[in-house]
């Protein structure tokens, strides 16, 4: 039998969820990181898609423009190591 739908999520109730600004979730609805709809003129936030990108252990840290983790931008080593002919 399958389970019952839960309720969407809030920006701000997904914020405190994560411990992030409100301010973030909506950047990552606005750019398509996270799926949203509209209920009259409020965003709500699916639990499957907060389920979904919480399971695939996604992060919001930001990435530096050269794709690395490594946010300083000094071309110090940020402690990953490359695969095997990436070079």
């Amino acid at each position: 039998m399958n389970r019952p739908a839960e309720k969407p999520l809030t920006p701000k109730a997904l914020a405190k969820r994560w411990l992030v600004s409100d301010w973030t979730i909506r950047t990552m609805l606005k750019d398509g990181t996270l799926p949203s709809f509209r209920v009259g003129r409020m965003l709500r936030i699916p639990m499957q898609a907060v389920e979904d990108y919480e399971r695939c252990g996604s992060s919001t840290q930001e990435m530096s423009p050269s794709g690395s983790d490594n946010s300083r931008g000094d071309g110090s080593s940020d402690g990953i190591i490359p695969p095997p002919g990436s070079d």
